[in-house]
């Protein structure tokens, strides 16, 4: 699943357009107050109109084990829920510390769905964008991903140095992220999350704990 893949571009960029000028929406109740807002946009295969879900999301930074043989590594996490939807996704980034993989960064982003979702499962999820904010253009992240199990999904961060410095100050500077993805009926979604104050002091924690050299491998 490669992020130049015109399937993955489409999905994401018709949401982005709309969102960018405003087409109609159907809102509904607001993110309890103070909370990081988060925003789900959905768009049927013959619809014309899309449809915005509001809910909210969750930031902390927590240790995750990597893999046998490797330490524990910290990772950001961010948990939206969606409750007019009844879905929730999880996005978690932390830094690679696998040399076998070629890349700077793993995010991963998993979707919980109702037993009977009227869209099907998630079956692609597009490149990540960062924007200034919900309703602005954004610019995505340069990497690479694949469909692990069922609505779960990895991103690998490129690691070319110009890559890496431009996503790093992506990831760290601007306020929202959106995510694209597809159900499996050809339905379009988009779910945009706010960093908020907790946001920005996980990405602003996590960011400083990466910058120190990759612990060795445990034996």
């Amino acid at each position: 699943m490669a992020y130049k893949s015109t399937i993955c571009l489409g999905v994401f960029a018709a949401l982005s357009a709309a969102a960018v000028t405003h087409k109609p929406i159907h809102a509904q109740v607001p993110a309890p107050p103070g909370a990081p807002a988060a925003a789900l946009y959905e768009q049927g295969p013959k619809e014309r109109a899309i449809n915005r879900y509001v809910g909210s999301v969750t930031w902390h930074t927590e240790m995750v084990s990597v893999g046998q043989g490797q330490a524990a590594e910290l990772a950001i996490k961010g948990e939206a829920i969606i409750p007019k939807r009844r879905v929730a996704m999880t996005w978690v980034i932390r830094r690679n510390s696998d040399k076998s993989l070629p890349a700077s960064h793993v995010i991963e982003i998993m979707f919980k769905l109702p037993a009977k979702a009227p869209h099907g499962k998630v079956v692609d999820v597009s490149a990540t964008h960062l924007k200034q904010g919900e309703n602005t253009p954004g610019t995505a992240l340069s990497g690479r991903g694949v469909k692990v199990t069922e609505d779960f999904f990895m991103i690998g961060l490129s690691a070319t140095e110009a890559h890496r410095v431009q996503n790093d100050q992506l990831l760290t500077e601007r306020p929202w992220i959106d995510v694209g993805f597809l159900y499996e009926n050809g339905t379009r979604g988009m779910m945009a999350l706010e960093k908020g104050p907790t946001g920005k002091r996980a990405f602003t924690e996590a960011f400083a704990a990466w910058a120190k050299p990759v612990a060795p491998r445990l034996r």
